[in-house]
């Protein structure tokens, strides 16, 4: 499970989305800022990007046991800051970075110290919590996702009533990005 700890920054202001959606009053900027975060969300998850820069929590039943790596379904990754686990005695515990290893050369993958196999941790859901940083930095983020996620609250913005599937051209847009994974 991968949830937010801190909020979404959007990769897209209200000010240039009306620009670019030749929106020229004021009366909505609530509603549109609030379908550019949709449309923010839709392409994350669709694509398994991260657009802006936030602290995300990921957690899992257990540790991997073959391969013994972590891999972070979420792209871009800027660091691991804390991993954590529950025993099977319900105690709590706090690896200290020395325990494990993460490199900007494979961002997206977590594992033990060299020679040593994680801890053992108790199998269920939430055992298991890793603190990461990720997104691209402001400016950075591809500009086929910002411009698909712009597509897409001007489509929400004209079908309002809910009416209308996610046009393809945003999905076109989005599947060079899209990341597949079976890890966290």
């Amino acid at each position: 499970m991968i949830r937010a700890v801190t909020p979404a920054p959007l990769v897209i202001g209200v000010a240039e989305a009306k620009q670019q959606l030749r929106i020229d009053h004021d009366d909505e900027d609530a509603l549109l800022e609030g379908q550019l975060a949709a449309a923010q969300e839709w392409v994350e998850m669709f694509t398994s990007q991260v657009l802006t820069p936030r602290t995300l929590l990921f957690s899992a039943a257990g540790f991997p046991q073959l391969p013994e790596m972590i891999v972070l379904a979420r792209a871009p990754v800027t660091g691991v800051t804390a991993i954590s686990f529950t025993t099977a005695e319900g105690e709590e515990i706090d690896l200290l970075p020395g325990n494990w290893r993460w490199s900007e050369d494979a961002p997206e993958l977590v594992r033990p110290a060299f020679g040593s196999p994680w801890p053992s941790a108790a199998a269920e859901a939430g055992s298991v919590r890793l603190r990461v940083s990720a997104g691209y930095d402001e400016g950075l983020a591809p500009r086929g996702l910002v411009t698909a996620v712009l597509m897409l609250a001007g489509h929400f913005f004209a079908n309002r009533e809910g009416s209308g599937a996610v046009p393809e051209q945003v999905k076109d847009l989005c599947r060079p990005f899209r990341r597949f994974s079976l890890g966290l």
